[in-house]
């Protein structure tokens, strides 16, 4: 049985601490658009909890890192990264089931900015609409 996943993006860095510090957060449920910066709806929350909690699969959380296309340095794929983010829109209703939903906006960012997703087990309707 597949274990379906949900995806958000974060453009992020460590500090001189070595902690994770947000630039931005990409999360999207039931609407065509990702949550504003810093919001307290419930899916931006539990993915940012998710996200602190760190990779290495537990509790069904784990981190994909996306490398820079070549040619563009880790800074100007953040800022690409942040400016597909920014202005990321479905154009379509939002359908957890069919698509287009937050796999698809995940999947979508990356590929606007120029980067590639690699496959994401249990992401329903990633490549939507080329499934």
């Amino acid at each position: 049985m597949t274990q379906y996943v949900h995806c958000a993006v974060f453009v992020w860095y460590l500090d001189c601490n070595g902690q994770r510090v947000i630039d931005r957060q990409y999360s999207l449920a039931g609407n065509t658009t990702p949550f504003p910066q810093g919001s307290n709806a419930p899916t931006a929350v539990d993915d940012r909890n998710a996200f602190f909690q760190g990779d290495g699969g537990a509790n069904g959380v784990s981190d994909w890192n996306i490398p820079p296309p070549p040619g563009m340095t880790s800074s100007q794929f953040d800022g690409a990264v942040t400016g597909a983010g920014d202005s990321y829109d479905s154009g379509q209703p939002y359908d957890a089931k069919n698509g287009p939903n937050s796999n698809t906006a995940t999947n979508s960012i990356i590929q606007n900015a120029g980067g590639t997703m690699p496959d994401i087990p249990g992401a329903w309707q990633q490549h939507y609409p080329n499934n």
